[in-house]
């Protein structure tokens, strides 16, 4: 179909059968009916650009075959709307005895740039299979885990969902890593880390650089503010506490803060805004049924 090609060659059931292969190389572009299942979330998009190649090998007897193979995508680019597109998607996976490995993940999208890699073994899966298929996954233990390095993100990655004026009032630029693992597929087998190495950000004029490396610690299913520090003198945020991400989804945050109110020119349009706030507010409660409480104090108005 179009420029893409698939072919199968090879037997399998007998013990001397060589196994079977079915192997696809071709474009993207070819299988722009999968938008069809992600119309919410795209609207109105351009065709998917990119070479595709796939190949699956099954070896073994006919009831119980044994099955690897690998994938690769290449230059890929997926539009989300008519002017933004996910571009320079590459991807290099394969699977074998269980365990489907991710090598290489790599994406751009309006200036930011997203390199990850990850390892995902059937174990943290297999009980949701149905029992007919279990013979098809084998057991593969040891735990998931997904690295990923995330660099130069901007205001820019908001350009499809705001509004330019508001756009306009914000600059930064932020550099992280994500390292997670997990024994099972529950929020609670989460554990890992999130650093952001690089923060910086201005909201109308008004700058909130980090003071030090932002770090967030992933344990058991909670999320721990390790370390928040943002801005100074008249305009400061420290944030501590944490959350649970599973069970109750309990909150736990507290927000320190200072703030020069000219920042509030990037939500208010003409209207222009002066002064310093202090605040102390707690975030408590659960996501479902949160619970605020704390203290604003307004000068120079």
């Amino acid at each position: 179909t179009g420029s893409s090609t698939l072919t199968v060659a090879g037997s399998l059931g007998e013990p001397a059968s060589p196994g079977l292969t079915a192997t696809l190389r071709g474009s993207l572009a070819d299988f722009a009916f999968v938008r069809r299942f992600a119309q919410s979330a795209i609207r109105n998009p351009q065709s998917a650009m990119g070479s595709i190649d796939v190949s699956i090998d099954a070896t073994g007897p006919l009831d119980r075959p044994v099955l690897s193979g690998t994938l690769r995508v290449s230059d890929g680019q997926w539009p989300l709307t008519m002017q933004h597109a996910v571009t320079g998607a590459n991807l290099t996976a394969r699977y074998a005895a269980g365990v489907l490995t991710i090598d290489q993940l790599q994406a751009g999208f309006q200036g930011a740039a997203l390199d990850a890699s990850g390892r995902i073994p059937a174990d943290l899966f297999r009980s949701w299979l149905p029992p007919r298929w279990h013979d098809l996954v084998p057991p593969s233990p040891g735990p998931a885990d997904l690295t990923m390095r995330v660099s130069s993100l901007t205001p820019e990655i908001a350009a499809p969902f705001l509004d330019p004026s508001t756009l306009e009032q914000l600059q930064g630029r932020i550099d992280g890593s994500i390292a997670l693992q997990a024994d099972r597929a529950a929020l609670e087998r989460l554990t890992g880390n999130v650093t952001l190495d690089r923060a910086e950000l201005s909201v109308a004029g008004v700058s909130f650089d980090q003071q030090r490396p932002t770090r967030l610690v992933v344990r058991n299913g909670r999320v721990d503010v390790a370390d928040w520090d943002w801005g100074r003198g008249d305009n400061h945020v420290v944030l501590s506490g944490g959350l649970i991400l599973g069970g109750t989804q309990a909150l736990d945050i507290t927000a320190r803060t200072a703030l020069d109110l000219r920042l509030l020119g990037a939500f208010t349009g003409r209207a222009q805004s002066g002064g310093r706030a202090d605040a102390q507010i707690r975030l408590g409660g659960t996501v479902n049924d949160p619970a605020v409480d704390g203290f604003v104090t307004f000068a120079n108005g």
